[in-house]
C-alpha cells in the first residue's frame, strides 16, 4: 500500500491491516490540536519535535501551553522560583516584587533626611537620633570645606 512512499515489505493478506497501521512509510497525521501536518513516520517524528501546536506542560504551574507560547510563559510563570539578587533567597515569581518592596533585609533604603543608604535590616534601627547625627556630621564637613576655601583666598 505504501510502495510509493518507499515501503518494500511483502506481507500476508492476514497481516495487511496490522502492517498498514505500523508501516514506517504509512501516512501519519500530527496529533496536536489544530495541526494539519501529515507525513511518513520519520517526518512525523521530526515534526513532533518542533510542532508549534504541541501542548507542553509547565513544570511550575502544570498548565499546558502551546509550544509557540511556551518560552514566554516559562520565563514569566508566576510559580517559577527565582533568586533574589540581594539576599539570594528563592521566591515564586509572583512574590518577588512584594519581597523586594517590603521584606528583603539586604536591599538598600535611602533615608530621606540624611541621604544615607542602609540595608533594610539596619534601617529599622535608624531612628531620628542617628539621622540627626548624620546631618550634623554632614554640615560639619561642609563648614570645614568652606573654612578651607576661605583660608585659601
Amino acid at each position: 500500500m505504501y510502495k510509493e512512499n518507499g515501503c518494500k515489505a511483502i506481507v500476508l493478506y492476514s497481516d495487511y491491516e496490522n502492517h498498514c497501521k505500523k508501516c514506517d512509510f504509512g501516512t501519519f497525521k500530527c496529533k496536536s490540536p489544530n495541526c494539519n501536518f501529515e507525513g511518513i513516520k520519520k517526518e512525523i517524528i521530526d515534526h513532533c519535535r518542533v510542532c508549534p501546536f504541541k501542548l507542553l506542560k509547565c513544570k511550575y504551574c502544570q498548565i499546558e501551553i502551546l509550544r509557540s507560547e511556551f518560552e514566554l510563559h516559562f520565563k514569566e510563570c508566576e510559580n517559577k522560583l527565582i533568586e533574589c539578587g540581594y539576599c539570594k533567597l528563592s521566591f515564586k515569581n509572583k512574590e518577588m516584587e512584594n519581597h523586594l518592596t517590603n521584606d528583603c533585609e539586604c536591599i538598600e533604603i535611602k533615608c530621606e533626611n540624611c541621604n544615607e543608604k542602609y540595608k533594610r535590616k539596619e534601617f529599622i534601627n535608624h531612628d531620628e537620633k542617628d539621622c540627626l547625627r548624620h546631618q550634623v556630621q554632614y554640615w560639619k564637613q561642609k563648614v570645614q570645606e568652606k573654612d578651607t576655601e576661605i583660608l585659601l583666598l
